[in-house]
C-alpha cells in the first residue's frame, strides 16, 4: 500500500538507515497516482466534516437532560464546550488530525498521542504506520504503545542532558562536537501493572510512559513518568474479530492499483508501437542510410525492392489505444468510488443549476449510509479519548497549584451546583453527524407540516401537540447551541408578563364602560332608599351586560 498509494507515509525501511531515507524520493512504482489523489480528497473530507476548525464540532451535555434546562448549567457546558475549541485552535491538532485521517484511511490504523505543554497546555504528536507496535487489553482497547526511532545527539542531550540513563557514548559524540550523528531511542506507553487503586503520585497512576536510549549501557530509563489518562490512540478503520490492527481501504483496491500500473506501462507501449513501430528492413539495406523523419527520403534500388522494402513487424489496431484508454478510465472510476470520491465531490462535480436544499441534504445522508460505521469507530477510538483527555488536563490546570489561566481565567470555572459529581457526555455537531441525525428532524419536520395543514381545517388539532417540547426535540437534533434556546423559567416568566399585559389591555378596553357604570352608581347613591331597590336593580341590569366585575 506504501509503495502504490502512499509512498511517503510509512516507515518500513531498517531502523538503522531509516535517518538517511528521510527526504529521499519514494513512489517509484507510481505511474497513476489515482488512489493517491482520492485519498488525499477523503481524508480532506473527512477533516472538514468531521473535525472542521471552522465551526464547533461537538458540545458537552448531561446524561441526565433535565439537568440542562437549568440556566446556570447549561451556560457551564457552553462556557466549558466553547473553552475547549480554543484550546484545541491554539494547539497543533488541526495540523495533525489530516496527517492521521490519510494514514487511517489507507491502511486502516492510525495513531496520535496528546501530551501536556507547558505553552500551549495540550500538544499532540502523530505517528506514522510502520514505526510503531500496538497491544490491545482484554475490551479490545487499544493500550499499549511502542516504538524505534532516531535523533540527533544535539535533541537527545537537551532533552536528558541531566538523565542518568544517558549512555556514555552519547556524552562523548556531545563532547566530540559530533552534535548531529544518531541516537536509537525506544518509546513505551503501558498501563502500570504495578499501580496500588487509589494511591498519589506517578507511580500509581494508570499508565507508564518511558524514553530508553537503544544501544544505551545504562539500566535506567532516559524518562520514566506516570499518565492519568489514557494519552495514545489507534483509532481503525474496520476491525475483524478481535484483530488488533485495522483494514482501511488500501487493502481493498491494492489489486485495482497494482494492475492500473501495469495497464499504464502497456498503453503507453501499444501508443508507442502506433506512432513509431518496429521495423523490418533488407539485408541490402545494411549499412545503409535510413531515416523515418517525416518528409525525409532514403533510396533504394528499384530492382530490388523485395529485397530492400522497410516495413512494420507490428501493426497496431488504430483504436488499440483508445481502447486501452477507456479501460484505464473504468479502474480509475473504480478506484475513486472505492474511496468515495464521488460522494465528497458530489457538489462540485454536479454542474446543474437549480439545485434544492433538500437535494443537499439528501447526499448528505449518503455519505452517512456508507460512512455510518466508520464515523461511529472513530468516535469511540478517536474523538471521545481527545475530549476526556483534554477536559482532565484543563481541568487540572484550574487546580489553585497550577495556576492555569488562558487569558487571566481559570481553564475550567467551578460547575455550578449540582453538576458538581456529575458526569459529562459529549454530543458530535460537526456536518457528517448532523447528517446522521438528519433522519430525525426530517420526521419532525414532516410531523409539523402535517399538523399545520390539519390544523387550517380543524384547529383544535393543536391541542394534541406539545410545541415546546417539538422545538426542544428538533434544537437538539440540529445541535443548536444551548445559548440560544430559552429554558422553562424563562419562557414561563415571558408568557405570565404577555398575559399581564394582555389583562391590562383588556381593562383600558373597558375602560369607558366601567366610568359609565360608576357614574351611574354615584347618581343612584345619591337618591337610594333605604330598602337599596335602586342599587339592586342597576347591579342587575350591570350584571346583564357583563359589567359584574367592575361592579364588584
Amino acid at each position: 500500500i506504501g509503495e502504490y498509494m502512499a509512498p511517503y507515509r510509512g516507515r518500513f525501511e531498517n531502523t538503522n538507515q531509516g535517518q538517511n531515507q528521510r527526504g529521499k524520493r519514494k513512489g517509484l512504482k507510481i505511474i497513476n497516482n489515482v488512489a493517491g489523489r482520492s485519498f488525499g480528497i477523503l481524508s480532506s473530507g473527512m477533516m472538514s466534516g468531521l473535525t472542521s476548525p471552522g465551526r464547533p464540532w461537538f458540545k458537552l451535555a448531561t446524561p441526565d437532560p433535565d439537568l440542562a434546562k437549568y440556566t446556570p448549567h447549561r451556560q457551564w457546558l457552553d462556557g466549558v464546550g466553547r473553552a475547549m475549541q480554543t484550546l484545541f485552535a491554539k494547539s497543533n491538532l488541526y495540523n495533525v488530525l489530516p496527517s492521521l485521517y490519510g494514514e487511517l484511511a489507507p491502511f486502516g490504523t492510525g495513531c496520535l498521542q496528546e501530551v501536556e505543554d507547558a505553552q500551549s497546555v495540550i500538544r499532540f504528536y502523530p505517528y506514522t504506520i510502520g514505526e510503531y507496535g500496538l497491544a490491545q487489553d482484554n475490551r479490545l482497547v487499544v493500550d499499549t504503545f511502542t516504538r524505534q526511532y532516531v535523533d540527533t545527539v544535539r535533541n537527545v542531550v537537551a532533552t536528558w542532558g541531566n538523565s542518568p540513563g544517558l549512555s556514555e557514548r552519547t556524552r562523548t559524540l556531545y563532547r566530540t562536537g559530533k552534535l548531529e550523528d544518531s541516537v536509537h531511542l525506544v518509546h513505551i506507553i503501558e498501563p502500570n501493572q504495578d499501580r496500588k487503586v487509589g494511591g498519589f503520585g506517578y507511580r500509581d497512576m494508570p499508565f507508564v510512559e518511558e524514553y530508553w536510549e537503544a544501544m544505551g549501557d545504562s539500566q535506567e530509563p532516559l524518562e520514566r513518568k506516570g499518565l492519568a489518562e489514557r494519552a495514545l490512540f489507534a483509532p481503525r478503520w474496520d476491525v475483524t474479530g478481535n484483530d488488533l490492527w485495522g483494514k482501511g481501504l488500501g487493502h481493498d483496491i491494492l489489486g485495482d492499483v497494482k494492475q492500473l500500473q501495469f495497464k499504464e506501462r502497456r498503453s503507453e507501449d501499444v501508443l508507442e508501437k502506433h506512432t513509431s513501430p518496429p521495423l523490418e528492413a533488407g539485408a541490402a539495406l545494411r549499412g545503409k542510410r535510413l531515416s523515418l523523419l517525416a518528409g525525409d527520403v532514403t533510396y533504394t534500388d528499384p530492382a530490388n525492392t523485395g529485397g530492400t522494402a522497410v516495413r512494420p513487424i507490428v501493426q497496431t489496431h488504430p483504436q488499440a489505444f483508445q481502447y486501452a484508454t477507456q479501460n484505464i478510465g473504468e479502474m480509475e472510476r473504480r478506484i475513486r468510488s472505492a474511496c468515495y470520491e464521488d460522494l465528497f465531490l458530489m457538489l462540485a462535480n454536479d454542474t446543474r443549476s437549480g439545485i434544492t436544499a433538500r437535494e443537499v441534504e439528501e447526499r448528505h445522508q449518503e455519505k452517512m449510509l456508507v460512512l455510518g460505521p466508520v464515523l461511529e469507530r472513530l468516535n469511540e477510538e478517536l474523538l471521545d479519548p481527545i475530549i476526556d483527555r483534554t477536559f482532565a488536563i484543563m481541568q487540572r490546570r484550574s487546580e489553585p497549584f497550577w495556576k492555569g489561566m488562558i487569558d487571566g481565567n481559570p481553564l475550567i470555572p467551578p460547575p455550578p451546583k449540582g453538576l458538581e459529581n456529575e458526569a459529562l457526555s459529549v454530543e458530535y455537531t460537526s456536518i457528517l453527524a448532523q447528517a446522521a441525525r438528519a433522519t430525525n428532524t426530517r420526521g419532525i419536520e414532516a410531523f409539523g407540516m402535517f399538523v399545520g395543514n390539519l390544523a387550517a381545517v380543524w384547529p383544535e388539532v393543536l391541542d394534541k401537540v406539545n410545541a415546546d417540547n417539538l422545538v426542544n426535540e428538533y434544537a437538539d437534533a440540529q445541535g443548536i447551541p444551548a445559548g440560544i434556546m430559552s429554558t422553562d423559567e424563562e419562557i414561563a416568566a415571558k408568557r405570565a408578563a404577555k398575559a399581564q399585559q394582555q389583562q391590562q389591555a383588556q381593562f383600558a378596553a373597558m375602560a369607558p364602560a366601567i366610568e359609565q357604570t360608576a357614574n351611574a352608581l354615584k347618581t343612584a347613591g345619591e337618591a337610594v332608599p333605604q330598602d337599596g331597590s335602586t342599587l339592586s336593580n342597576i347591579a342587575q341590569q350591570a350584571g346583564a351586560a357583563g359589567l359584574a366585575s367592575p361592579l364588584n
